[in-house]
């Protein structure tokens, strides 16, 4: 069993496999949302995996541009007030778009539409309702707030100023803050660099 990172969103999990990997070999995977390309990351502990790996990837694998659908949906679907974040075409052909819903919408119209346009079925994933894993470094005390912030004591927990969430936002200003790093992110691709910096 191997771990493997997969998807836009940088997902990991343990999968079967019939034959020996090295880290880095890309994969060809059948994960929990359909099939599509992975990286193999490294042997997995034993127990139950998440899928299974397919074969090593080849370049019609890797050939899938999911630009114009991306485009197309940013102008089709954040008028409703959702931001789309990103888009990824799976190899079964399902396209995935990354979004923010800051409140209930139905968007069965606008996917219906895309879908058409595209030849290919259009589904959402709404990142701000995907699960997150606790954090580990919560030191659980009372009033710790978000965690981490190296000013728990004995007293009882982290004070307000030491260990802030942050200003709320407005969904407006949240849009406006992921549209910005959305652009950020693509001026990074295009340069060729890996990381944000």
């Amino acid at each position: 069993m191997w771990l493997v990172r997969y998807g836009r969103s940088a997902f990991v999990g343990a999968f079967a496999a019939d034959r020996p990997f090295v880290r880095g070999d890309r994969v060809t995977i059948d994960s929990p949302r359909g099939r599509e390309l992975g990286e193999v990351l490294g042997p997995a502990p034993s127990g139950e995996p998440d899928g299974r790996i397919v074969r090593l990837s080849n370049a019609t694998d890797e050939a899938v541009d999911a630009r114009p659908l991306l485009d197309a949906a940013i102008r089709s679907i954040e008028p409703y007030g959702v931001l789309v974040l990103d888009c990824e075409i799976l190899l079964d052909g399902t396209a995935l778009l990354h979004v923010i819903a800051w409140e209930p919408v139905d968007l069965d119209a606008a996917l219906a539409d895309l879908s058409a346009s595209f030849g290919r079925p259009v589904r959402l994933l709404d990142v701000s309702r995907s699960p997150v894993a606790a954090d580990p470094t919560n030191c659980g005390k009372p009033n710790c707030g978000s965690g981490g912030c190296g000013s728990c004591s004995s007293g009882g927990g982290c004070g307000t100023s030491s260990c802030s969430r942050g200003v709320a936002k407005s969904s407006e200003e949240l849009t406006a803050q992921f549209r910005d790093l959305r652009e950020a992110m693509e001026r990074d691709a295009l340069a060729g660099r890996r990381e944000l910096l």
